[in-house]
């Protein structure tokens, strides 16, 4: 089978570069300076030694009609911002970052140096100024002509919202000077000067144009996160700074380890290399931990007690009683500011007991004689216990509890306990905090948002109905998580959780408390088995950090870190360790070969914290093993079109050969389910089991019972759509034509599409995922237009679909003059509506964005 397949694309491989060859003369006679994203394997060769044989680099610069527009647009936005209160409102707010103040030096300091690293503690406005003033300096000196600035970011939500932000600093709309590009979304025009986007994005610009030709500045922020396209960005930065002298970098980010970054890029590169540290927070932030937490709860039940008694004439306790010192009863009452009534009489109670009242207590699953854990469990766990100097802060039964909660952490309820401690903070600071600011809660993972929600749910249902939850996660589409930056109706407080997505270069304008669960999910890697591991661990110091500054971004704030001070001290990692270090690296290596580098190995051992040999050398087995790779480790035919497709080397494998065997429109199916991370069918609410049931005639659902019969009516509709099926690879595919179904479903006068909400009814009534399918669609489409880039695919004319690159239906009849003036998406039969939504031709064809020259 595939010797067959491979057989196939080797004889159509001439056609192909054709295709391709005709691609890049109709890009150059555009004005567009491309360079081919595939190279034979005699050509392949790093980007400094290709610098002779390439065309010698241009000077960054725009076309004289996209210069008069930026002219013209310019001299508007001056006047329409004069006067305008908005505008200066947010010029007042600039003025009080601490970046403010290290403007002209960094300028500077960017005049002097080729690379810059730039430091600051979170909420400085380093993400936002920086850019800022390279571009502000452009204008105010003539210059903008001959300045593009790009600044990637590690996720999307950070690209668009920084990008919002800035234009929105600017007086502008996002799509003008400043822009953005991130998978399968782009806003930027021709007079586009500084472009926000993601790392992938970047590096998919690389492929198409090494040398970054129309670039001036490059900036890499959160450099700290160390995430694999990070790393890989570093080190090919690192090349092209030797061949580009005049291109400036900039790396950011608020823990990095500067000096680190200033020793591997000096020497490597021709020009010098600086570094600059913004001092200063926007707002303070007060530090609380596990041990503040459990007194607090502590104090305040005590104290609620002692009024309750006091109320009735018979005092709680002899308030005299001379107990523990009050350092801790005034970080727990002067920060959390709950303990208000008698807490003389709280902290001397506090003081004699040696166990928690029930109210009080953040452990679950107590197990008898948690006075010691065995060998793993303190291993685990260094520095769980409180000082011994630190004893008189605390009373007895906060370090019993201390002693409780470090055995149910390591053992196998401590997803629960997690989720438990989360929950009893969150209720903590709703209730007796008084600042009706927003709360954002770190979590590791979407199962551990899901655990804490349910938790708010059964323990705290009255508290839900105070709160305004939002959940913050990659899967979640970009339009819900804009609604996380909203103000909430008046008396509800706003609880946002979160994974490690809220750490960076995101503001949140009304979070004041911080509640960090100190856990992240990490990718791991087993080099010897090739095998990755995915599962949460303690947090770094560094990202405890950064998720403190999150609360003091616009007024003083307050961090709640869920572990003990001694071991948050002692026990956790300075840093994350590198994503490279932690993942399989076949799509790193293919990445490799595509630009132009012909040895992998002295590739990635260049990187700033080199793999494992071992895992280098079993990812290029797995690409040999594959035909990516031929035996001396150079790219095949088919190694070079799955370079040009994006996602993991096995789907996009598959997506080939769907097309080479005929079996397209089932296998695109396939391959966008299996890049989407929700199920296709959702299970149903409890309000439709009732509704069913009462339908049924069967007795309406008790407690939590509802979850039964839903998982049920799951079961049984998923039988109904692939009756007597058990191919997971089928039902999929059953479901994807259910939903198309449904979709294009007519109206009564059977002339056009039924309206939206027959159509949302239907896909209701049927379980189906409309966000998970619609993700689905968007793939499907994705994975089409790459194709047809790629030269795999062809249109005859008239034809409402694409055809592979073998039809005999006859040539194409359009031309690649007009592909550039026209959408694939209208080739593919797309409504005007469903064009807007996608990137066009020349999107796709320059790697997701280009600039005009």
């Amino acid at each position: 089978f595939t010797d067959t397949a491979e057989e196939l694309l080797a004889e159509a491989l001439p056609t192909l570069q054709q295709q391709q060859q005709q691609l890049q003369q109709a890009a150059e006679a555009k004005g567009i300076l491309l360079t081919p994203g595939a190279r034979t394997s005699t050509e392949s060769s790093a980007i400094v030694a290709n610098q002779g044989r390439r065309r010698r680099p241009r000077r960054p610069g725009m076309g004289l009609t996209a210069y008069r527009d930026l002219k013209q647009h310019l001299k508007e936005l001056e006047l329409s911002n004069e006067g305008d209160l908005a505008f200066e409102a947010l010029q007042a707010q600039r003025l009080q970052l601490p970046a403010a103040a290290a403007r002209e030096d960094c300028l500077a300091l960017l005049q002097q140096h080729q690379v810059l690293v730039v430091t600051g503690e979170t909420g400085c406005g380093k993400s936002t100024q920086v850019p800022q003033f390279i571009l502000e300096d452009a204008i105010a000196a003539g210059n903008i002509a001959h300045t593009n600035i790009v600044a990637s970011q590690p996720r999307r939500l950070i690209t668009t919202s920084l990008s919002s932000r800035v234009a929105a600093e600017r007086g502008e709309e996002v799509g003008d000077v400043v822009g953005y590009s991130i998978h399968a979304a782009r806003k930027t025009s021709n007079i586009t000067r500084l472009t926000f986007c993601t790392t992938g994005i970047l590096i998919r610009r690389l492929m198409i144009d090494p040398q970054l030709a129309n670039v001036s500045h490059v900036i890499i922020d959160e450099v700290h996160e160390r995430g694999l396209e990070v790393d890989f960005l570093l080190t090919a930065m690192r090349q092209l700074a030797a061949a580009r002298p005049d291109l400036k970098f900039i790396l950011m980010s608020a823990t990095v380890n500067a000096q680190g970054l200033v020793d591997y890029f000096q020497g490597a590169v021709k020009g010098s290399v600086g570094s600059y540290h913004i001092s200063g927070y926007t707002y303070d932030v007060d530090e609380f931990y596990l041990e503040d937490l459990i007194e607090a709860r502590l104090r305040t039940t005590l104290a609620a007690e002692a009024v309750a008694k006091a109320a009735k004439g018979s005092p709680f306790v002899n308030t005299t009683t001379s107990g523990s010192s009050n350092s801790s009863s005034s970080s727990s009452s002067d920060g959390l500011d709950v303990i208000r009534s008698n807490a003389q009489a709280a902290a001397a109670a506090a003081a004699q007991l040696e166990d928690l009242p029930l109210d009080a207590r953040v452990v679950v699953n107590r197990r008898r004689g948690a006075n010691s854990l065995n060998y793993h469990q303190e291993k685990e766990l260094i520095g769980y216990q409180v000082e011994a100097a630190e004893l008189s802060s605390y009373s007895p039964a906060t370090v019993t509890e201390l002693r409780y909660w470090a055995q149910a952490v390591t053992s196998r309820f401590s997803r629960d306990q997690h989720a438990a401690t989360v929950t009893a903070a969150i209720q903590f600071i709703v209730e007796h905090e008084p600042d009706p600011g927003a709360v954002l809660v770190f979590l590791p993972s979407l199962a551990s948002i899901m655990d804490v929600y349910q938790g708010l749910l059964d323990n705290h249902p009255l508290l839900v109905d105070r709160l305004k939850v939002f959940a913050l996660h990659s899967i979640i589409p970009m339009s819900e998580q804009q609604e996380v930056f909203q103000p909430v109706e008046p008396g509800l407080r706003k609880v946002i959780l979160a994974t490690n997505i809220a750490e960076s270069s995101i503001t949140f304008d009304d979070v004041v408390v911080i509640i960090d669960s100190c856990r992240v999910n990490v990718a791991g890697f087993d080099p010897v088995n090739n095998m990755p591991r995915l599962g949460p661990k303690w947090a770094s110091k560094a990202s405890l950090l950064q998720r403190r500054g999150r609360a003091g971004r616009v007024r003083r704030g307050m961090a709640l870190h869920l572990i003990p001070k001694k071991m948050a001290d002692e026990h956790l990692e300075l840093y994350d360790p590198p994503e490279i270090q932690q993942v399989p690296l076949a799509d790193t290596c293919l990445l490799v070969k595509s630009l132009g580098f012909s040895d992998i190995g002295a590739f990635l051992a260049d990187t700033p914290s080199p793999p494992d040999s071992r895992a280098v050398l079993a990812a290029v087995s797995e690409l040999q093993k594959l035909s990516a790779l031929d035996g001396d480790q150079q790219l095949t035919p088919l190694g070079r079109l799955l370079a040009l497709l994006p996602g993991d080397v096995k789907v996009t494998r598959l997506v080939i050969f769907g097309a080479l065997l005929g079996v397209l429109d089932p296998v695109l199916t396939l391959a966008a389910a299996e890049s989407s991370t929700q199920d296709l069918l959702r299970m149903p609410n409890e309000a439709m089991v009732q509704r069913l049931a009462e339908a049924d005639g069967s007795s309406p659902p008790v407690g939590a019972s509802w979850i039964e019969q839903a998982r049920e009516i799951l079961d049984e509709r998923r039988q109904k759509i692939a009756p007597g099926v058990s191919s997971d690879h089928e039902i999929t595919l059953a479901i994807y034509k259910e939903y198309q179904s449904i979709m294009n479903t007519p109206n009564r006068y059977g002339s056009g599409r039924a309206p939206d909400y027959i159509i949302q009814r239907k896909l209701w009534e049927s379980l189906l995922n409309e966000r998970a399918l619609s993700s689905v669609y968007k793939e499907r489409l994705q994975y089409t237009q790459l194709l047809y880039r790629a030269g795999f695919l062809s249109f005859t004319g008239g034809a409402k679909a694409p055809l592979p690159w073998y039809s005999t239906a006859g040539p194409s009849t359009h031309d690649f003059d007009q592909l550039f003036d026209q959408e694939v998406d209208q080739l593919l039969g797309l409504d005007q509506q469903q064009q807007q939504q996608q990137p066009t031709a020349m999107d796709w064809m320059l790697g997701e964005y280009a600039d005009a020259a």
